[in-house]
């Protein structure tokens, strides 16, 4: 995971959970939420947790998002804080070692 240094998908995506999808990307610094569909997650749960170089000016969540628990733990460059939807229950250590929110 180390070698990631940005996402693109080429298509649309819409999965049900990105639960660890990038967990300990290290180096991913970017990630294009255009082609990105989140109507049908729930669990979003440590999707981004220690991605230290991400540098993320804006972060999009689905409605259906109950669970983001860890999802941005120690992102330390992040700087757009998503907007949850209302169904979110658990955001325990979310924005833990976030340092520039």
């Amino acid at each position: 995971m180390n070698s990631i240094k940005s996402v693109v998908f080429s298509g649309s995506v819409t999965p049900n959970t990105t639960r660890y999808w990038f967990y300990y990307a290290k180096n991913l610094d970017s990630f294009y939420w255009d082609s990105f569909n989140f109507s049908q997650v729930t669990d979003m749960r440590s999707m981004f947790d220690s991605c230290n170089n991400a540098t993320f000016a804006e972060i999009r969540t689905g409605n259906n998002v109950t669970n983001m628990e860890y999802a941005f733990e120690n992102c330390q460059n992040i700087t757009a804080q998503p907007v949850c939807g209302p169904n979110v229950k658990n955001l325990i250590y979310t924005y833990s070692n976030c340092l520039r929110l």
